[in-house]
């Protein structure tokens, strides 16, 4: 879905949507009260609003730095704890 959304309305607006529709839906998670069965169906749209984002990183990243620092710069950018354990 995010990729399908970054395809259509731009990278930046799909980091957008899925950063508003995860804080409407931890809201909604949070404070509207459901049994157990309505927690597992409000799960479903809140995971996909948190892993919306996903999608369009990779490219979006690679748009920030310089082609000669593209790689470095990335995999410090999207795993820095990784390269914490490695260095030390």
């Amino acid at each position: 879905m995010g990729a399908y959304l970054a395809d259509a309305m731009g990278r930046k607006w799909t980091f957008m949507i899925s950063a508003i529709a995860t804080i409407i839906m931890v809201l909604v998670y949070l404070y509207v009260p459901v049994g157990n069965t309505g927690l597992l169906l409000l799960g479903i749209p809140l995971n996909a609003a948190i892993l919306m984002k996903f999608a369009p990183m990779g490219p979006f990243m690679t748009e920030l730095y310089p082609t000669n620092s593209a790689a470095p710069a990335r995999v410090s950018a999207t795993m820095p704890a990784g390269r914490s354990a490695r260095c030390s």
